[in-house]
């Protein structure tokens, strides 16, 4: 595996190693720009999982 991820990074520098990744910023980044918050150790907000093996992506927040 390369030093530099495939489809570059993410916010906050999350490296997109794989299409999953990528597909999953690109739900992030919508979210993001209508002014919701993603979820970190400080603040509630949303988060996307699955996507793996082609199944939908889940979203929750």
């Amino acid at each position: 595996m390369s030093d530099k991820p495939e489809f570059g990074y993410g916010a906050g520098l999350r490296p997109l190693w794989t299409a999953r990744d990528r597909d999953a910023e690109a739900i992030r980044a919508v979210l993001r720009t209508a002014g919701r918050r993603e979820f970190s150790q400080r603040h509630g907000g949303f988060v996307v999982e699955g996507g793996g093996d082609g199944q939908p992506f889940l979203t929750g927040g």
